[in-house]
This record gives C-alpha cells, sequence and structure tokens, in this order.
C-alpha cells in the first residue's frame, strides 16, 4: 500500500506577456516534503520552469517562507486525501 501524498492545486494569480491567465496546475507530492521539495518539483514541472528561489507560496493567506518546514506542519489540520490550494507569487527583483 502506497503512503498518502499530498494533493495540491498550484493558482496563479497574473497574467502572461500574451494578457492570459496562467492555467491551475496539479500536482502530488509526497507526506514527507518540505516547501523547498515543492518549490524544485515547481521549477521541474510547472509551466515556465521557475527558479525554485524565486518562488512564493501562499496557503490559506499565510507565506510559506520557512523552505525547511515540511507540508504535514505547513498545511495542517487538513487531511491527505484533500485538494490543497496554494498561490504562487512572482517574485520580482531589479
Amino acid at each position: 500500500m502506497s503512503k498518502p501524498r499530498w494533493k495540491i492545486l498550484l493558482r496563479n494569480m497574473c497574467l502572461t506577456r500574451e494578457g492570459k491567465s496562467v492555467p491551475d496546475w496539479y500536482c502530488e507530492i509526497s507526506q514527507a516534503a518540505s516547501v523547498a521539495d515543492l518549490k524544485v518539483l515547481i521549477q521541474m514541472t510547472y509551466p515556465g520552469n521557475p527558479d525554485a528561489r524565486m518562488v512564493r507560496l501562499v496557503y490559506l493567506g499565510k507565506m510559506l517562507s520557512q523552505d525547511n518546514e515540511v507540508l504535514c506542519s505547513a498545511l495542517s489540520p487538513r487531511s491527505f486525501h484533500e485538494l490543497h490550494t496554494l498561490h504562487i507569487i512572482p517574485n520580482y527583483t531589479g
């Protein structure tokens, strides 16, 4: 029997350069994953491959700013079986 995995919906409220909305993105990640692990998964598979160091994530109005925080703590007290919506915010510099 496989271990439970977090079900994540990533929503990007920004528009592309063409003025189009970015479609919602779904993924699953290990129950033992950290915020940093999720950011690396986003870098590898999210459209545009944003740099993991530049990704900012918000969950229920709270910035997930501690990369070493495990998702089990960050997403508590909700269950593995629910879909968790996170918002990705571009980290513009310069």
